[in-house]
């Protein structure tokens, strides 16, 4: 029986069949892409609306969502009028124990643009939310290892995420952090898969999906920009 998932009133058309093509299409990398930045675009839109805008966002994102997703949130913003810098960083999963499930998310690297003076905005841009450690582990990492913390709002724009993500969110993050974060998405899911993400959010794993792949085929990748911008000489894999 497929996993149920409730579309926001907000959500047009286009994005709909967006986020129906990302959850049950055979799409290949580059149609995978070009929905993803879609459905990211049409959230960063959402989010203008919302939310107060600083003109200044720092935007982190997992490396498989780096040139999808996440792209589609950094043009919206940058549409708008507004400065971005961003982060990429590459969360790992490990299980520690299945019953009951208990599971932490190691930063394996990451590459920060230089932070903003205040004011800013923290924008962490993820395709799909599951279970919480790979997005707690992106929040901390950045709003504590790296001191990126203006003490405003954790925003966190997504394309789907489970329908229980809030209250655990809440409970794992330490609590300086714990009520700050808001969640901007468009579809609430209600299953969770073997690799930690919501069904049927975008079909299954988005490394998967992007075309980068997984284990050390992913943690090499490095996306254009990214080499471009830190002048890295390692060419990483090609999509």
């Amino acid at each position: 029986m497929a996993a149920g998932r409730i579309i926001e009133d907000w959500v047009d058309e286009a994005t709909r069949e967006a986020l129906g093509d990302l959850a049950y299409g055979a799409l290949d990398s580059d149609e995978y892409a070009v929905r993803a930045r879609l459905v990211g675009s049409a959230v960063g839109a959402f989010y203008l609306g919302k939310a107060r805008s600083p003109g200044r966002f720092h935007v982190v994102s997992a490396v498989e969502d780096f040139d999808n997703f996440a792209a589609g949130v950094v043009r919206k913003l940058e549409d708008d009028g507004a400065l971005v810098r961003y982060s990429c960083v590459w969360p790992q999963r490990q299980i520690i124990n299945k019953e009951p499930l208990r599971e932490v998310s190691p930063i394996y690297q990451a590459f920060r643009q230089e932070r903003w003076e205040s004011p800013y905005q923290l924008i962490f841009a993820v395709s799909n939310i599951g279970t919480v450690a790979r997005i707690k582990s992106c929040i901390v990492h950045t709003a504590i290892d790296e001191g990126l913390d203006n003490g405003d709002f954790l925003d966190i724009l997504s394309g789907s995420c489970h329908e229980s993500v809030c209250p655990r969110l809440s409970a794992s993050l330490p609590r300086s952090l714990a009520h700050r974060f808001r969640i901007f998405s468009p579809a609430k899911d209600f299953g969770i898969d073997n690799d930690g993400f919501s069904e049927p959010g975008v079909g299954g794993n988005p490394a998967i999906r992007s075309g980068i792949g997984t284990g050390l085929q992913r943690e090499y990748f490095i996306p254009l920009t990214v080499r471009d911008d830190f002048h890295l000489e390692a060419p990483g894999y090609e999509v």
